[in-house]
């Protein structure tokens, strides 16, 4: 469908408009606004238009153009949807299944641990002034400092 074949069917189902004055400026103001938009678009736009539209009267250009972008976003999320499952249609891993998960878990918690391992505790680095001032209060110096 084009722009002005949208604009025609807007036409033929609710006549012409009685405040336009100039019929083909009109029209020309709708295709404009449609103006490279799929045909595929213009017609799930166009169909959505006549079944949701509530007056007798022509849906305005935002209207239109409102209903272009809900059927784009329509045809997109039905590209992009992943099939879903309920609750209730849950499947228990296989034992195969449980086993490679149970070795996963083994293999990381025995590469953290090594890593834990390996670390060195940090050494705590105290500005002299702190060090200074922690020693002056406390009489001694402060935790983690081999002095």
């Amino acid at each position: 469908m084009t722009p002005d074949a949208f604009v025609q069917r807007l036409l033929n189902h609710y006549g012409a408009p009685e405040h336009a004055t100039d019929m083909k400026m009109l029209g020309a103001d709708y295709a404009a606004a449609l103006k490279g938009t799929d045909a595929d678009l213009l017609q799930a736009a166009s169909d959505r238009l006549l079944k949701d539209h509530r007056f007798r009267c022509w849906p305005t250009v935002a209207e239109c153009c409102a209903a272009v972008d809900k059927a784009a976003l329509d045809r997109f999320n039905a590209r992009r949807r992943v099939e879903t499952h309920s609750a209730t249609e849950h499947r228990m891993p296989t034992p195969e299944e449980r086993e490679r998960l149970a070795a996963l878990v083994r293999e990381t918690v025995a590469k953290l641990k090594a890593i834990n391992a390996a670390a060195q505790p940090a050494k705590r680095t105290w500005i002299p002034t702190d060090r200074d001032a922690w020693g002056a209060r406390y009489g001694k110096p402060p935790t983690g400092d081999a002095a």
